[in-house]
């Protein structure tokens, strides 16, 4: 604040409303820049009160990209601002530009993969009534003219613009004052922000509507100050806190707000992939498209049969359109997660709002909050907004919604999403609803809706498949033994073309070893026009079978997969025997595990079984659920499948067993046993609800307590690498069970695909393939241009997706999808949009052809590397080192001839191209190893000189030992050449005391970098002649770092001299014989 201090006069409680009133606003202001950071979603983590930042610990806010630090002055009543308050010192602080530059170069320093932009905000305005010094022309000279004419377009351009010869003496003031140099203060002024006239935070500032009404209504407003206040109380709360808590994650954030829940999805909307090879149903496809092409926008209805590929043909179809694509689903088949939920009508518009907001349409300025009128209005204002986009862009925006039919039948929704969808006249052109469904009556739409769905051009029915598709399909299944023509000709007639029925068809085969496929054949019943119909017709061979169909009754009812192991404990044996005729209605896993083939034949089994006197009960299948859980009951307490009786319990409605299980020690447990903590969280909501409706006080407080208390363990363990420690302990199966929860991810996209990858080296392919295909980033992949501040995490995700991609999508697929993608300009490393779109592109399929090589698919690998061109400057890196590893990883295979071939096409490549100095290095190298060649290798290394002694200053934390590997290459191919001339004269002395630490250390990377050079030649040191080489660095390993000292120098030299020495396989072989010289070597 600037007001004046207190006089003796004046009362000390003013002095403490100053003090508050002068907090207020700063913390007001960081409020309302971490919502709406928070409302973007490109918030990572803020800091206040950093002790680290000089003068600018107001307020840091990090994203991907960028880092953003603010000073904030504010003003009472606003004011102007000078020149002088600008440049001039007070009594006991530097003047202010020195502040935000001295601020800028820390953060620099500590956030050095970040843009650091400092900020000077304040309410007041830039003076017009001073002069600047120097300042002689006839206009004007005060210093809003300075801002206006010079400073702003210094700080829009970094191309340097010249300073008007009028403002030269105020703009070399303004360096000098901020102790940088003229170079430096260039750079600053790009990063340096002065927000003057800064409104008051509690201004809410929305655009207006194109029709001149605002976008803004009452409820909005409210809506954004309630969660304004409620950010500035955290943040009073955090500076206050005893911990001295200075940053704060997002996730951290969210969980002190409670506002977790408003800021991710309320379902996940990712369908799984066939049981059999999907196979494009292309008459429906084309009708789609054609409906899609023929409108100008509005609703579509996709109808078909249960089993007839409806919701595969919208997933795959959808999958890499050029169009914006937004999916919901009512249902996910094979989900613990409770589907009911899914068609909740304020669900359905907060997931829909949200993945909007995050593709860039946003509405409203809070976070969602469970306000059906207020999600109803933001989706009604991003439909407009989409429509004014097409108008400008072009691009179209696909809305697929689909399971609807589930809701009304499986599902008892408080109120339907189908009530609150758009009229027709609400959804602008450009815009297409796309609903999937079994059935076309739907009442609860509303009338204008069914009105338009009842245009024949607006309603496609899936077609069936083709005979050529279901040649194919038997093809892809790899069927034991091959089905011969006439075999498949069978197969199609009786399946006729309906993708259910030919999946059930190919799985009994499968299952059916031993038998031929002739007599499976004869034994099949022709589809006709439903699924439900074979179901029938199953159902009239066995209803008699009373054990069996009491078998088939419980299996329905089993939660999440069917554990072989389990059933087997308790289920009548003979039953077993039989349940053998339907095992083509199930697709078995690994680890024993069986899922439905198809929901549609849980669906028909609970019908038939909901009331089925002796099976169930005529009141209802409480019986059943009863039983499960007393099959659970009689496992041990570390039995997985225990922890699902309390879910059958509440089931059955026990509500009393419910509550003697809903213990917070029997949760701890399961979760320091692994058990996902989802999966705990629904088992506590179940208790919560056995609470209510028993009235029991105490339980209901004990259950809460236990919420709250795995909410905190689920928000401390979302960084730990539980995955990997699972499966690193060869829990394969539980490790799989936190990536996935049937056909829902339980973790984020990207921790999804990187596990696929773990998976995929461990051996398990088709698991990882199950995840892959839930966690493929199709937004993404679309080739839409992410927000700037949204691009490295983006990135970061395809990363991901192309280190597994290869191992189940086709190569040529692949690269496809690399060439659609873009990136717009790239201003924190000043890159156009198209260069940052090439070093994308390029990015991937370097990584593409590194996971090729590590897979030995040679062939495909020459697919990637040859999209480069070699005479492109820009593609030429990635050309060279992509070859550059390929011969190493074959020559380190052994296979020398391939390793020879990808050299030579390098070297003729390089021939007539002027090489950097790694690149001379890397060609030397294979000179000396591929082709023994030491006369090419000399002369690859001809004229050049060893590297200058690295800097203090480059050398950091964050660069590692790159600014040491120029050095230790080029000496490790002297030494194989024959260099030993001695260490002081390759890293000389110097003048300065501070530097000669890095001399020290330089000398000893020349010396591991002979120790390696030597291996390569082949020479064989004896143990004593080893520990004679290797004692000068052994000793430097073994100094202690002086406090405050530069440890890190010897930690490097520890983690590199332990990666590179052991990777000599000829100095390996003396290990044995190297120990046991040192043990004999005196200690020094």
């Amino acid at each position: 604040m600037d007001d004046a201090s207190l006089s003796p006069s004046q009362p000390p409680a003013l002095g403490e409303r100053r003090a508050i009133g002068g907090y207020q606003p700063q913390y007001r202001f960081a409020a309302k820049l971490i919502l709406k950071k928070l409302r973007d979603g490109t918030l990572v983590w803020l800091r206040v009160a950093d002790p680290n930042a000089g003068r600018l610990d107001d307020l840091q806010i990090a994203d991907q990209g960028c880092l953003d630090a603010y000073q904030v002055k504010w003003s009472r009543f606003p004011g102007s601002f000078t020149f002088n308050e600008l440049t001039k010192p007070g009594p006991d602080a530097p003047c202010l530009i020195a502040q935000l530059a001295d601020g800028w170069k820390r953060l620099r320093a500590q956030n050095p993969g970040r843009r650091v932009v400092v900020h000077l905000v304040t309410n007041d305005l830039p003076s017009t009534r001073d002069r600047l010094p120097g300042a002689s022309s006839g206009g004007a000279l005060h210093f809003a003219a300075f801002i206006a004419e010079c400073w702003l377009p210094k700080a829009c351009s970094t191309s340097g613009v010249p300073i008007p010869e009028h403002w030269t003496r105020a703009w070399a003031d303004l360096v000098a004052a901020s102790k940088l140099t003229s170079d430096e203060f260039d750079r600053f002024t790009v990063d340096c922000q002065l927000d003057f006239g800064t409104a008051p935070p509690d201004t809410i500032t929305s655009p207006a509507a194109t029709d001149g009404l605002p976008t803004i209504t009452a409820r909005e407003v409210a809506a954004w100050k309630e969660d304004l206040d409620a950010l500035n109380l955290v943040l009073f709360k955090l500076v206050a806190d005893p911990r001295q808590i200075i940053e704060v994650s997002r996730e951290r954030l969210l969980h002190e707000l409670g506002w977790r829940e408003r800021a991710e999805f309320r379902h996940r909307h990712d369908f799984p992939e066939p049981s059999i090879p999907y196979q494009t149903i292309r008459e429906t496809v084309d009708e789609l498209e054609s409906a899609i092409r023929n409108h100008a926008g509005g609703y579509l209805l996709v109808l078909g049969s249960p089993g007839s590929g409806k919701s595969t043909l919208l997933t795959q179809t959808m999958r890499y359109r050029p169009e914006r694509v937004v999916r919901y689903y009512a249902y996910v088949p094979d989900s613990l997660e409770p589907n009911a939920r899914r068609g909740e009508s304020i669900n359905f518009f907060h997931d829909l709002t949200l993945e909007l907001d995050r593709q860039g349409f946003r509405a409203g300025d809070s976070l969602a909050r469970a306000d059906l009128d207020l999600l109803t209005y933001r989706f009604q204002e991003q439909l407009r907004r989409l429509g004014e986009d097409f108008q400008q862009t072009g691009r179209k925006t696909i809305i697929m919604v689909d399971g609807l039919d589930h809701i009304a039948r499986e599902q008892s929704p408080q109120r339907a999403l189908l009530k609150d969808m758009p009229a027709p006249a609400g959804v602008p052109d450009g815009v297409y609803i796309i609903l999937g469904s079994q059935t076309d009556e739907l009442s609860d739409l509303a009338r204008p809706v069914r009105i338009q769905l009842r245009e024949p051009s607006r309603r496609v029915i899936m077609r069936r498949l083709p005979r050529a598709s279901v040649v194919e399909a038997v093809s892809r299944a790899e069927l034991v033994p091959m089905p011969a023509a006439d075999d498949v000709d069978r197969i199609f007639e009786l399946s006729n073309g309906h993708p259910l029925a030919l999946a059930y068809l190919l799985n009994r085969i499968q299952r059916s070893k031993g038998m031929k496929i002739t007599e499976i054949l004869d034994a099949v019943e022709p589809f006709n026009e439903r699924i439900d119909e074979q179901y029938e017709a199953h159902w009239l061979a066995i209803e008699e079978d009373r054990v069996l169909v009491h078998l088939l009754a419980l299996l329905a009812r089993v939660r999440g997969a069917m554990d072989s192991a389990w059933i087997e404990q308790w289920a009548n044996s003979d039953a077993l025997y039989r349940l053998g005729r339907f095992d083509h209605y199930f697709r078995h896993e690994a680890q024993g595990r069986r899922y439905f083939f198809h929901n549609s034949f849980r669906a028909f089994l609970l019908r038939k079984t909901r009331a089925l006197p002796g099976v169930s009960s005529s009141g209802g299948d409480a019986p059943l659920y009863r039983e499960l859980a007393e099959c659970c009951a009689r496992l041990p307490e570390t039995s997985c499948w225990r922890w699902d009786e309390l879910h059958y319990r509440a089931h059955a409605g026990d509500y009393e067993a419910v509550l003697a299980l809903a213990i917070p020690e029997t949760f701890r447990a399961q979760f320091m046993a692994g058990r996902p903590i989802d999966a705990i969280q629904a088992d506590i909501h179940h208790s919560i609800q056995a609470a209510a409706r028993q009235g029991d006080i105490g339980a209901l407080a004990r259950t809460v307590l236990a919420a709250s208390e795995h909410q905190y363990r689920e928000f401390n363990i979302r960084e730990l690498p539980i995955f990997s420690l699972l499966v690193a302990l060869d829990r394969p199966t539980v490790a799989a069970d936190h990536i996935r929860d049937g056909n829902r991810l339980r973790v984020t996209h990207l921790k999804a695909l990187q596990a696929c990858e773990v998976l995929a080296k461990a051996g398990m392919k088709i698991e990882a393939e199950r995840i892959f295909n839930l966690a493929e980033p199709h937004e993404v992949l679309s080739g839409v241009q992410p927000e700037e501040h949204k691009a490295r995490e983006a990135n970061e995700l395809l990363e991901a997706w192309i280190n597994t991609a290869s191992w189940f999508r086709p190569i040529l697929q692949l690269l496809d999808l690399i060439a659609r993608l873009q990136r717009g300009e790239d201003r924190a490393r000043q890159h156009s949009a198209a260069e940052a779109t090439r070093e994308l592109r390029s990015l991937l399929r370097f990584r593409l052809a590194e996971k090729l090589r590590d897979q030995k698919r040679w062939d495909e690998f020459v697919t990637v590397v040859t999209t480069w061109r070699q005479d492109d400057d820009a593609d030429w890196a990635w050309l060279f080192w992509s070859h550059f590893h390929a011969w190493r990883e074959t020559l380190h295979g052994g296979d020398r001839e391939r390793a020879t071939s990808f050299f030579n096409r390098i070297v003729s490549m390089a021939e007539v191209r002027t090489l950097a100095v790694d690149e001379r290095f890397a060609l030397a190298e294979g000179f000396l190893r591929v082709c023994n060649d030491r006369d090419a290798a000399a002369k690859m290394l001809n004229g050049l000189s060893q590297p200058p002694l690295a800097s203090l200053g480059a050398v950091t934390d964050h660069e590692g030992f790159e600014p040491f590997v120029q050095r230790f290459r080029l000496n490790r191919l002297l030494a194989v050449l024959g260099d030993t001339r001695p260490l002081r004269e390759i890293v000389p002395d110097v003048q300065q005391d501070e530097d000669q630490v890095l001399v020290f250390f330089e000398r000893q990377v020349v010396h591991v970098a002979r120790l390696w050079g030597y291996a390569w030649s082949g020479r064989i040191l004896s143990p004593s002649s080893f520990m004679l080489e290797a004692h000068p660095i052994i000793r430097l390993l073994g100094q202690r770092p002086e406090p405050g000292g530069r440890s890190w120098l010897a930690r490097w030299l520890v983690f590199f001299a332990a990666d590179t020495l052991p990777a000599a396989r000829p100095l390996r072989e003396h290990a044995l014989a190297v120990v046991v010289a040192a043990r004999k070597t005196p200690a020094t």
